[in-house]
């Protein structure tokens, strides 16, 4: 290239355009961020680089950063830079401060950045580069020396690496229990939630041209990363359109507890139809529909699986929006919180267990004599009132329907059919429950065809809850949904099966006090008295009663008269306490008194007999017989009560009318 003399005006020119066009070129490269030598990765201005050119043999993470961020750091370095050059210049004092005030900004960047430097480092050995190994040849290529080129873990994904392993005996200490409490305590995140960006969770693997992407090949893959990256359940995504990728994101797991006062809005917005169960994944409500979805629930678990616990949450919200609630409880201390109620009637006894679902058979006829008088040419039932919705807990189940079988064979008659009439009531109630809004909450263990009352009533509980269940239990009940996921001994977890999805769901956690108070704080409907007319008991003899005990069954304030003449002269029918010690129940005359003042359950006076309260024998007996105290002997459920006064059935009745 020709260039003019030294000291001619058009040789300053051209070197002044040459120093002119470089400075210019370097400055637009400098702070549009575009690399100032060769080229190593594909990052362009707006995306960042995903791998190396090929005639790049290592490239640093500054070279995959897309343009626009590297531009943005040159630019803010460089006014920093300025701006020390013009404290310097013009205000020294300035300068010291501001220099000694970057020395600690920088020392305590350099402590940041070293620390994350680290647990990167950690991090890649501990997950990205065996990740990488183990893939490598099951995908048909070689082991690339940058794992982190075609396998992304966010830390956020795994579980953290510690970098230091402290011995057992240092945890221990005093000192160190101190500090790993308040470190416990610190707040989770300093920047508020509407400001904060959640951190990517997705992990990323790069696959070759030739993947085929077959089931054996994905299955393969996930569980690889799976096994070596700790991580039990993930939901794999593969992308085959363009370049394959394979994207694992860990699977939404439900709160660990969800306690009844913290999800009370929840609880509020369900409709009346739809109580609440539990919370499943990203505070996601659980609810099922009685009305159009499923009228009855099947809850099955092992022993302390929290089977009761789960109905009472179901209970207490249709006692709250006006329901009332018959609870079959041979246990007789599972629900505990309803006894009393007034809109509860609670059966712990085998034989009051059978007449109220006597009860429940003739409840559905009447509601469904409404409905045939008032329904329309569609069906429809909305307009008709048929009273309040009714919920059957039935509680352990299985050995309830044994019960029954084996009180109905002690007690039938030879003319009598061989299947209880109460698992045949109970059979009809899943069969015809729904339009007459009479909806059975089934609680078991095993929930066999046996115990179900047979297979096609089981077929009736649209909606099964399960947990802590077994491989045979789930094939049995839910085989719709397979293969089953895995049993979790976590308290409260258990898996919604409705139409063949299966939802894990954490139940909403209610105490008896909860749900007691909120049973009682809405609409509350009086439980109506069981069955028809009660049978009467055969007339007692007169007994001899002393004055003292004529007086406690006397009201305070009023006089003695003649109990024999009251008797004769229309006295109200039944007993009085004194007489019932003596021929109706097996209890004292003072236990009696004491129950009568302390126990909501105590039946109430149906009348007096003169100045004394009397009360009905078949309602003595029953509260005898469900009374919940420590020395009932499980025997007694099993035993015949008498039967001029227990109802046994209402065909019993009936015959035994007509005899007389």
């Amino acid at each position: 290239m020709f260039i003019p003399r030294a000291g001619t005006s058009f040789r300053t020119v051209i070197i002044a355009g040459v120093l002119v066009s470089a400075v210019v070129n370097y400055t637009i490269q400098w702070f549009l961020g575009f690399p100032i030598g060769p080229r190593k990765t594909n990052a362009s201005f707006f995306h960042a680089g995903t791998e190396l050119r090929k005639d790049a043999t290592r490239a640093t993470r500054w070279s995959y950063l897309p343009c626009w961020k590297r531009g943005v750091i040159r630019t803010i370095g460089t006014a920093i830079v300025a701006m020390f050059v013009w404290l310097y210049a013009a205000h020294r004092t300035a300068f010291t401060w501001t220099a000694w005030l970057s020395i600690v900004v920088a020392l305590v960047a350099i402590v940041v950045l070293a620390s994350r430097t680290a647990h990167g480092w950690q991090h890649r050995r501990t997950y990205v580069e065996p990740l990488s190994r183990a893939l490598a040849p099951t995908l048909g290529i070689e082991t690339p020396r940058n794992p982190a080129s075609w396998i992304t873990v966010p830390r956020s994904a795994v579980a953290p690496v510690p970098l230091i392993t402290v011995p057992d005996k240092v945890r221990e200490a005093a000192p160190m229990q101190l500090a790993a409490r308040v470190w416990a305590r610190r707040p989770e995140h300093i920047i508020p939630a509407r400001l904060r960006r959640e951190p990517d969770t997705a992990i990323r693997v790069q696959l070759p041209d030739g993947f085929t992407g077959s089931s054996d090949a994905q299955s393969t893959v996930t569980r690889i990363v799976s096994s070596k990256l700790g991580i039990p359940e993930l939901n794999a995504s593969f992308g085959m359109i363009g370049k394959p990728i394979a994207t694992f994101t860990k699977k939404a797991r439900p709160p660990e507890i969800a306690k009844w006062n913290d999800h009370q809005a929840l609880v509020r917005a369900a409709s009346e139809s739809a109580p609440l169960i539990g919370v499943a994944a990203n505070r996601k409500a659980v609810a099922v529909d009685l009305d159009a979805e499923s009228p009855h629930i099947l809850i099955s678990s092992s022993t302390g699986g929290g089977k009761s616990v789960m109905a009472r949450a179901i209970i207490c919200q249709g006692l709250h929006n006006g329901g009332i609630a018959l609870v079959l409880d041979v246990k007789r201390v599972s629900h505990a919180w309803a006894r009393g109620l007034p809109n509860v009637r609670y059966c712990a006894n085998v034989a009051d267990i059978h007449n109220a679902l006597l009860w429940v058979r003739g409840e559905v006829e009447r509601r469904y004599t409404l409905i045939d008088d008032g329904a329309d040419i569609d069906g429809n039932v909305g307009h008709i009132d048929l009273g309040p919705r009714v919920f059957i807990l039935a509680e352990e189940q299985n050995a309830t329907i044994t019960r029954l079988n084996e009180y109905w064979r002690e007690t039938r008659e030879s003319s009598d059919p061989k299947q209880s009439p109460a698992v045949a009531a109970l059979n009809e109630v899943l069969f015809m429950g729904r339009a007459c809004q009479t909806h059975v909450i089934t609680i078991g263990q095993l929930m066999t065809a046996r115990a179900s009352g047979g297979p096609e009533a089981r077929e009736n509980y649209a909606t099964r809850i399960l947990a802590r269940y077994s491989v045979n239990a789930w094939r049995m009940l839910v085989p719709e949904c397979w293969p089953p996921p895995r049993s979790s001994r976590h308290s409260g977890r258990v898996q919604v099966v409705l139409a063949g999805k299966a939802t894990e769901t954490q139940v909403i956690f209610t105490t008896p006090g909860e749900a007691r108070e909120y049973a009682t704080s809405g609409i509350v409907t009086e439980f109506p008295a069981l069955g028809g007319a009660p049978v009467a008991p055969p007339p007692l003899a007169p007994p001899v009663v002393s004055d003292e005990a004529a007086a406690d069954d006397r009201s305070p304030g009023e006089t003695t008269t003649s109990r024999g003449s009251q008797g004769q002269n229309g006295a109200a029918p039944g007993v009085t306490l004194s007489e019932a010690a003596e021929a109706a129940v097996p209890l004292s005359l003072k236990a009696l008194r004491s129950a009568r003042d302390r126990d909501s359950e105590f039946p109430k006076p149906i009348g007096k007999r003169g100045r004394a309260w009397v009360y009905s024998p078949e309602s003595l007996a029953r509260w005898e017989r469900n009374r919940s105290t420590p020395g009932k002997q499980w025997a007694k459920d099993v035993s015949t009560p008498p039967k001029d006064v227990i109802d046994l059935s209402v065909e019993r009745v009936k015959r035994k009318v007509d005899h007389a």
